[in-house]
C-alpha cells in the first residue's frame, strides 16, 4: 500500500535543509534500495524555493508507513 509523507519544513530552516541533504538523500536511496520508496519530491513555495518534501512509500500498514517517517 502507498503512503505518502508530507514534510514540511519549519520557517527559517533552509541552511538546516541544505546542511542535511546529503544525509536525506542517503536515507532515500536506502529506502529505495529496500523496495520501500514510490517517489520523492521537494515541495515548493511559492517563489520556487525549497518548502519541505513529498516522499510516498511502499508499506504494508500505516504503522509500518508511520515508523519509516519517524526514522
Amino acid at each position: 500500500m502507498l503512503f505518502a509523507l508530507i514534510c514540511k519544513d519549519k520557517p527559517g530552516s533552509l541552511q538546516l535543509r541544505i546542511d542535511t541533504r546529503p544525509t536525506h538523500v542517503a536515507f532515500l536511496e536506502g529506502l529505495n534500495g529496500e523496495g520501500k520508496l514510490a517517489f520523492a519530491a521537494p515541495l515548493l513555495n511559492a517563489e520556487g524555493k525549497p518548502d519541505g518534501s513529498l516522499v510516498v512509500v511502499e508499506a504494508p500498514d500505516l504503522a509500518a508507513a508511520q515508523a519509516l517517517s519517524a526514522a
